[in-house]
């Protein structure tokens, strides 16, 4: 599988400002939720909202700091060196 350096970069890039606007997103609503009276016909809704946000946010720090990132070096790695073989 050959992917060009330019790919690469616009497919991190991409991943960045995904996993950025969603954690930007979750801090937004912490603090929403510390200052902000929330209306009474809105709280199931907005538990369930933070809720999937958090899921989000676990996702996101998981595959950056977590195992995925990890094994795709590991991959990385061992394609290098099968690359490199007769």
């Amino acid at each position: 599988m050959s992917d060009s350096l330019g790919q690469r970069i616009v497919t991190n890039a991409a991943a960045f400002v995904v996993a950025t606007s969603i954690l930007s997103t979750m801090a937004f609503v912490a603090w929403a939720l510390v200052y902000k009276e929330i209306p009474k016909g809105n709280e199931t809704t907005l538990v369930q909202f933070v809720g999937a946000l958090q899921t989000l946010a676990g996702l996101i720090v998981g595959y950056y700091f977590g195992s995925s990132l990890g094994s795709k070096r590991h991959a990385e790695t061992i394609d290098k060196l099968t690359k490199g073989a007769p």
